[in-house]
């Protein structure tokens, strides 16, 4: 069996986004970080309340800021641990894909894209939607609720 190019490029799409999707939620403790997006939640609807001139106002702000630094610190872990591997690996596609032309064409010209979607184009269109189905069905292994 011989795979087409377009084909090639949707394995290792898919590929690469179930393991950057598996990082993620192995290295992220989604229960926490879902708590804090609460916290932050309510926080945010209580600054809506006050006034600027306020005393609470400041401290609220800040607790906002604190919380949502801490939830960037945490949710940062699995890019620093994918960005080496995924580079190496755009970079050993881009080599293999480098003479294939359009994969994808559309009967019509987008601005911006044109009339078709390279392998990277392409590349990049199906992990979108493929993280989008990881990200559901890894949320409910993953989550508790």
């Amino acid at each position: 069996m011989i795979l087409t190019t377009l084909q090639l490029v949707l394995i290792a799409s898919f590929l690469i986004t179930l393991f950057s999707q598996l990082v993620y939620f192995l290295t992220v403790d989604q229960n926490y970080i879902n708590s804090k997006k609460e916290e932050m939640k309510k926080l945010q609807s209580e600054l809506k309340k006050m006034k600027v001139s306020d005393p609470e106002y400041i401290k609220i702000q800040n607790q906002l800021i604190s919380i949502n630094l801490d939830v960037m610190n945490k949710t940062m872990k699995p890019t620093l641990i994918t960005f080496v591997p995924f580079i190496i690996i755009m970079s050993y596609l881009s080599n293999i894909f480098k003479e294939t032309g359009k994969l994808i064409t559309f009967p019509f010209s987008i601005p911006i894209l044109g009339t078709g979607l390279g392998w990277l184009g392409t590349f990049i269109l199906s992990s979108l939607i493929f993280s989008l189905i990881m990200n559901k069905i890894l949320s409910k292994i993953f989550v508790k609720r």
